[in-house]
Order: C-alpha cells, then structure tokens, then sequence
C-alpha cells in the first residue's frame, strides 16, 4: 500500500508540470475528433479559490487540454494545460489570477486531438462547466512598483518592488504574481507565467525572444490568496523597453573599434581580450549566437590574440564515446580568448560524465549525455567563462533533428534547456560556462513554460527564448495545486 501510495504520488509530481502555451495558438471546435468531453469539469468543491476540477481522459497520456474562461458570456481567457491521465484520479487548476470584476463565470475544456503550436489545433469535445458568481469584495490590494531590468553575469532579471499589504496564500508562505512579458508593438502576451514567493523574475535566452528582433516590457500583478474575500491587485505600469536592438549594436560597435586599435597599433591585443572579457557574458553570449557581424568580430579578435600568445585550440573525444562523435566535425569560437597563458592549448573536452543525469523519461527520448570541458581555461571548471564559446558539431549519433535539445546540467542537479541553430545535421549554440550536458529529442512538439527547476547560462537558438525559470519550492507549490480533489 505504501509503495503504491508513493508511485502516486511520483506520478501526480511529475503531471502537475503545467504547459501554459502562448495565446496565439488557434483552436478548432467543430473539427472531427474521437476525444470525449473531460468527465466531472466543474468548480472544484474542495477548492473555494476559484479552482477548476477534472478526470483526465482514458488511455491518453501526456495529454493537452484547452481550457477557455468566460465571464457574462464573453471570453476572457485561453491557455493550453497539460496532465498525465491517472484513472479515477481528479485534477484541480487554478484560475483565480483571471478573476477580477464581478459577474458570472463558467469555463470550457476539450483534450486537444492533435496540438500543433504553430497552426490550428484539433479540439475534443468540450465540457461545459456550470455558472458561478463572483461578487469582487472591498479593498485594494497594492500593486507591484518600480519595475525594472537588471543584467548581470549570464543572467537578466526582471525586479520589481512588494506591495505593502501583500495577501499571502492561506496555504503557502509564498507571496505569488502573475508575470507577463510582451513585445513592443504586439497586444497579447510573449509569455506569461506565474512567480512564486520573490519579487524577480530571471529570463532565460534559449527560450523567447531574439537578440536583435525586438525590444520587451513586463507588467507583474500581485495575486490574492482568496478573491473571495481579498481581491487581486490590478496590474502595474509597464516595464522600462529592454533594448536588444541596442545591445547588439553597442558590442558590435566595441569590436569594431578594438579590432581597429588592435589593426592601428593604438590597443594593445591582451588589452582588447580584457576588454572583451569585462562585457555582460548574458548579451556577449546571445549576439555571437545572433548576429553574424559580432561573432565575426569575436573571431577576428581570437585569430589575432592566439597568434600572438601561440594558443592553440582543438577538441578531442573521450574513446567511450567515441561512436557517436568524431573531434574532427566540432568547430569552436572564443575558447582562445578564455587563456592568458602564452603557449596555453585550450582543449574543448568530450567525455562520459562520472555521474549520469536523470533525464525525465516523460519529455525527453534519445537522449546521450556528455561532459563537456574546455582544459587550459583561466578560470574553474564549473564557473563563467572569460568570453562565452560558441561550439558548432554534428547531432550525436541516435539523436534526431526534429525536436531537438540539449540540456545543461548544473551542480544541484538543475539544468537549462538549449534550443541550438540547427543546420542539416549540424547545432550551433554559445555557452557561457562547461559541465555536463544531455543531447535529446523533446518527446513531442511544444514549448513547456513551467519547466523543472533551472538554472541560468547558457544561449542556444535564440529563436525560443524568455522562459521563467522556477525553484524548488515553486515546483513544489505547483503540485500543491493540482492535488487529488
């Protein structure tokens, strides 16, 4: 009984990750399908914060939801949820951060047939939830203010300032928001998440937004533990515009100018590598992965720094796995630059890890995992590089292109997921420190916003970016939410 008792538990931690899937995504009701309505999709009675209850449905694994609120008959609110069908076992959801203004509330919801997140979705059958109202109570819950950006190391930061008289969840010592980031110029949302118990976000650059392609804003909400009796805040002013059009333009102007001194005899090349290496790993890393005119620059500088200094550079691969990766198809960019020692071969290390990862079977297939390790680097193993390095090499062998990632463990045992610039056979991401890293194919095409707990670091793709990366204890209170109703 025990046994079974912690496999459920197991399974209901592992469904409780929560895919909240862009707004842009179309769905079809009236499409053909064999999906029956989700059974029992009502108000959860367990519940009284506003919390949606359902049966997953039979002999479907893994499977997407469509989930749309309404309120006085007109939409409000659409997202795509993801849960694991346990039989006889009901699901809970929140909504209370989608209820505001009073009136009456009902809900649809349809196991999604085929999910495309690029075109039009196959809908199920919808359930039809009953109607219940909501009467907003007096009161006012502060807002968050003083929204700002900071960037520092590998990391950007979005920070904002508490409410003073935050509500804090009954049931939680979390105080929680509701996070939105948008894309100057377009209405609905790039992402959106919730934030658990700090008043920061940090935005990963695999996973969003493009270096180069856009300038974003956020507006953060603080969120009540009972609407019912407190309301939620309204929205904050928007954001100062992050500038990653600037960004790029300011440190391909910085090369220029060095490699111009360097050229001239006016900047001495160990000055122009120490200039290099002060920048913000964070927006040096995505403009080498970006933009051809910076790392152009950066490969110009190296060329000249490892003449100077006789670094040379190469990568070799440990003979265990050696059946899955030739040395001699990875190319490397910027390792010559994280040496000062004159005659220093800087090795770009494959090998075994001494420790397998766990690797969760649920969302990843196909998978080989690599120690990857650049020896003759100025500082430790494990600790941000000088000047990120950007590493072009083949897809190990039993690794497909489609859906492909790589995971980038760290020492706690959390890890980054990297979407690289995928040519033929051949990735191409830019990293901004070594350890080890998990080659695999995402189970099925979607973009997971509520990931395990991750770290920050690494730039690979660009084209997928800006994920919140949750902690421990928020994974944590996520389960909380979806326990057996």
């Amino acid at each position: 009984m025990k046994k079974f008792i912690s496999l459920l538990i197991t399974a209901a931690i592992l469904t409780a990750i929560v895919a909240i899937m862009p707004l842009t995504v179309s769905a079809s009701e009236n499409s053909e399908t064999t999906l029956a309505p989700p059974a029992d999709a009502d108000w959860s009675e367990e519940h009284e914060n506003w919390w949606i209850a359902f049966k997953t449905l039979e002999h479907v694994d893994n499977l997407y939801y469509h989930f749309i609120l309404y309120k006085d008959n007109e939409e409000i609110h659409s997202e795509f949820i993801r849960y694991t069908h346990i039989p006889d076992f009901t699901y809970t959801h929140g909504a209370s951060e989608f209820i505001h203004e009073s009136g009456d509330y009902y809900f649809k919801l349809a196991g999604v047939a085929e999910y495309n997140h690029n075109s039009e979705s196959v809908m199920g059958e919808y359930a039809v939830s009953s109607t219940r109202t909501y009467t907003r109570p007096d009161g006012t819950m502060g807002h968050p203010t003083n929204l700002r950006w900071e960037v520092r190391d590998d990391k950007i930061r979005a920070v904002w300032d508490t409410p003073v008289n935050f509500k804090r969840y009954p049931d939680s010592r979390n105080d929680t928001y509701w996070f939105e980031l948008y894309r100057v110029g377009m209405t609905r949302p790039h992402f959106r998440s919730w934030r658990f118990g700090v008043a920061w976000t940090e935005l990963d650059a695999n996973k969003g937004f493009n270096v180069g392609n856009g300038d974003y804003y956020f507006r953060v909400m603080a969120l009540s533990g009972d609407v019912d009796s407190f309301p939620n805040s309204v929205f904050s002013a928007n954001s100062p515009v992050f500038r990653f059009t600037d960004v790029v333009e300011n440190i391909d102007e910085l090369l220029n100018d060095l490699f111009n001194g360097v050229e001239s005899g006016g900047i001495d090349i160990d000055d122009a590598r120490d200039s290099l290496s002060d920048l913000n790993k964070f927006e040096l890393a995505a403009s080498m992965q970006n933009d051809a005119g910076v790392l152009g620059g950066i490969q110009n500088l190296e060329e000249i720094y490892t003449e100077e200094m006789g670094i040379t550079v190469g990568a070799t691969v440990a003979q265990s796995i050696a059946d899955v990766l030739n040395p001699d198809d990875i190319s490397i960019i910027g390792a010559g630059l994280n040496s000062t020692t004159p005659g220093a071969n800087m090795n770009l290390q494959f090998s075994a890890p001494d420790v397998e990862r766990h690797v969760d079977g649920n969302w990843y297939k196909n998978y080989v995992q690599f120690n990857i390790d650049l020896d003759g680097r100025n500082t430790l193993a494990g600790t941000l590089l000088d000047v990120p390095v950007q590493i072009t090499m083949p897809i190990p062998a039993g690794v497909l292109a489609e859906r492909f990632v790589i995971l980038h463990y760290h020492a706690n045992g959390t890890y980054d997921a990297i979407y690289p610039t995928i040519k033929g056979n051949m990735a191409t991401f830019t990293v901004t420190r070594f350890s080890v890293f998990v080659f695999a194919n995402e189970v099925d095409e979607s973009e997971i916003i509520v990931v395990p707990p991750t770290g920050l670091g690494d730039y690979g793709g660009f084209a997928v970016v800006a994920v919140v990366l949750i902690g421990i204890s928020a994974g944590l209170w996520v389960y909380s939410r979806r326990r057996k109703a």
